[in-house]
């Protein structure tokens, strides 16, 4: 339930500029893939990971990631 409610939140957490880019998302071993179309883009929240996943968690009050990686 979780893993779903933090799928949903990626949007609001990130912005609508970025979730324009946002193809795919699913959550496996704790680890949130996120497949985004634009490279630059990609590259730009590659260096922004920890502070998603900690906003990210803290939106869904809870722990359910701990890794983010970018496709």
């Amino acid at each position: 339930m979780n893993q779903m409610r933090l799928i949903a939140a990626w949007d609001e957490v990130v912005g609508q500029g970025i979730a324009r880019y946002t193809l795919n998302k699913f959550i496996r071993n704790q680890t949130l893939f996120v497949q985004i179309s634009s490279p630059a883009l990609r590259a730009e929240l590659s260096m922004r990971r920890t502070a998603l996943i900690a906003a990210l968690n803290e939106k869904v009050s809870a722990f359910v990631i701990a890794e983010i990686k970018f496709y």
